[in-house]
């Protein structure tokens, strides 16, 4: 016999990878990047992206907004 589930709305944010030749993100924004095989989170501040206590982030292959929780 089948169960009834109810599941409440939700909104979910999806992980969005952008190149970073053609689109940058906004000054001081949190970001997650790829470099090499790793997803770091970091930050966007004068036109480069920094990671693991301010180390400059060289060879980005890409890049994604900080995702946003879920709502219910």
């Amino acid at each position: 016999m089948p169960t009834i589930v109810e599941v409440p709305p939700t909104k979910w944010s999806l992980i969005e990878w952008r190149n970073t030749q053609n689109e940058k993100p906004q000054e001081n924004d949190r970001v997650l990047i790829i470099l090499g095989r790793d997803v770091l989170a970091a930050r966007y501040c004068h036109g480069e992206f920094f990671a693991n206590n301010w180390t400059r982030a060289h060879a980005v292959r890409a890049w994604s907004p900080w995702p946003k929780a879920p709502v219910a």
